[in-house]
């Protein structure tokens, strides 16, 4: 489960607030940072981590995302409409 104190106090909370919110331009992304990025919950980001579908770099207590492999999990999860 996650390690990183992301300021999640709930499930209300574990949504990006802001979708407009600015992600870094760090290639790195902290698990809120991420979140956001794929627009998921922090529940949900801890599922694909679980299961093995994003990758992460352990730096202490954090994880940290490349955002490469943000955009991967993206283009690999697309699925076209049916019936076209």
């Amino acid at each position: 489960h996650p390690t990183e104190n992301d300021g999640k106090q709930g499930d209300s909370e574990s949504r990006c607030q802001v979708p407009d919110v600015p992600v870094p331009t760090t290639p790195y992304l902290s698990s809120k940072e991420a979140a956001c990025y794929l627009r998921v919950t922090l529940n949900a980001l801890d599922a694909f981590v679980a299961r093995g579908r994003l990758p992460y770099s352990k730096i202490g207590k954090s994880r940290k995302f490349r955002r490469e492999d943000l955009d991967r999990f993206i283009f690999e999860s697309y699925r076209p409409p049916s019936g076209q």
